[in-house]
């Protein structure tokens, strides 16, 4: 009997995944920690029938003064057009802690977004954001703020704003981007916006639900800072991402000139990783015993600890190592996973950046056509059962599952301490043996070779 390490990160395929851009109802932003939030998978949400999420209802009390002077008056169309739009950028000043935390400049892009961008700036321009709250912070996704009390429900005065989401490649979410939050409804953004200060699968699929409309030319020390701050936890670890000391928006500031081009990559530093690298790509060889998790009950753990020494030796030797765990390994995997035995471990805290733009690249693909097969059940034209057959079909034609395996990353923390030590350890083409240990290595012992 086969075991399989892969239990601890089940494949699902995107095209059942609740987060991708073809849930137009799905609205808010991930749950805790960066985990995706939203509705449930295509096939649960199909077994209700869910009919399109109501129009959103202002709940802004009273009227509103400009806290100081207008300088450009966006919402006078014909004074600012929108072709004129580009002439503009935004600085944001942040105070941490009552400390000054630097500013960050942003481009905007009303070539794709052009409402969202006129929108941001006059509230800019009239002082809306100056003193609001950052009120929550996920290290792995997002900081969001733009509320005038720092309540999730928080709205501008000016109504709400239509949707123009997108899952064109060009004008992704990724570090740095500026978006527009929103509610259930598509057309529901307001006043919030978050700013993206990481790269992931959940990340990519913030294309095709939410309206990103610029992105960080300088600053990124100040978004570290502010992507940084420590969150209120319960006694679990668990945490809704509120910070725990204030984070402020001291001033947004309208500068009347186009945005200058980055002055610093644009990507989120790797310091915290102390040299080690983000994701290591290996190959497994488990090799079980009778008591271990692996489960093969013919073998003993002398044999099994024999057998293992001698795989080792024939592999630094130069003995096909594809071979070698076709042949000999106990774990189960996929016909379809190449090089066999293959595995991408992330290290604690990052994620697989050099992957993230085939994932905006698959979501990019998934999501026009999830969105289209929604619509089409909201509206009773199609049925459970034919929308779950047009995913299948299309996933044995696009290969979803198989790309999306392939891409699936497992965090080091969630796998034992001596495999992912040992992982980490090896150089590239370097091929080691983790004893078997009840505690940290319990499935068996395990020949490991670094690919990269």
């Amino acid at each position: 009997m086969k075991a399989s390490l892969r239990f601890l990160v089940p494949c699902v395929v995107l095209a059942l995944g609740a987060c991708s851009g073809g849930d137009r109802a799905a609205g808010g932003l991930p749950g805790a920690d960066g985990a995706p939030g939203g509705a449930p998978p295509a096939s649960a949400a199909a077994a209700r029938r869910p009919g399109p999420p109501p129009p959103p209802v202002s709940t802004w009390q009273g009227g509103w003064t400009p806290t100081r002077t207008p300088k450009f008056h966006f919402e006078d169309r014909e004074a600012v057009p929108d072709e004129d739009l580009l002439r503009y950028h935004v600085v944001l000043k942040l105070e941490i802690d009552g400390e000054d935390a630097g500013s960050m400049v942003f481009g905007l892009w009303p070539q794709v977004a052009p409402e969202a961008v006129r929108n941001f700036l006059r509230l800019c321009d009239e002082g809306f954001y100056d003193g609001t709250p950052f009120f929550q912070v996920r290290r792995r996704a997002f900081v969001r703020g733009g509320s005038r009390d720092g309540k999730p429900d928080g709205q501008s005065p000016y109504g709400f704003l239509p949707d123009e989401s997108t899952f064109d490649p060009k004008w992704s979410h990724r570090y740095g981007v500026l978006s527009m939050y929103r509610g259930p409804h598509p057309d529901s953004a307001s006043s919030q916006f978050f700013v993206v200060c990481n790269e992931s699968p959940e990340v990519a699929r913030f294309n095709g639900r939410f309206t990103a409309f610029g992105r960080l030319v300088a600053g990124v020390e100040a978004l570290e800072a502010l992507a940084s701050v420590p969150v209120v936890r319960t006694p679990d670890g668990k945490t809704a991402g509120q910070p725990a000391v204030p984070v402020v928006l001291k001033e947004a500031v309208v500068v009347a000139r186009p945005a200058p081009p980055p002055a610093e990559p644009i990507r989120r530093p790797t310091d915290f990783l102390g040299g080690e690298p983000a994701v290591v790509e290996l190959q497994n060889l488990l090799v079980g015993f009778q008591g271990s998790m692996a489960g093969d009950e013919t073998r003993s753990r002398e044999e099994a600890e024999r057998l293992a020494r001698e795989l080792v030796e024939r592999a630094r030797a130069g003995e096909d190592f594809d071979a070698l765990v076709r042949e000999y390994s106990d774990e189960e995997m996929p016909d379809f996973v190449e090089p066999p035995g293959r595995y991408l471990i992330v290290n604690r805290g990052a994620d697989d950046w050099e992957n993230f733009e085939e994932w905006v690249a698959l979501q990019a693909e998934q999501g026009p056509i999830l969105r289209d097969l929604q619509e089409r059940f909201e509206r009773g034209e199609i049925t459970q059962a034919e929308v779950e057959a047009a995913i299948r079909e299309a996933d044995a034609r696009l290969g979803w599952t198989q790309r999306q395996y392939r891409l699936q990353t497992i965090p080091r923390a969630r796998l034992g301490p001596g495999f992912g030590d040992l992982a980490f350890r090896l150089g590239v083409g370097e091929i080691g043996l983790l004893e078997y240990d009840p505690t940290t290595a319990p499935f068996g012992y395990q020949v490991v070779r670094r690919i990269r």
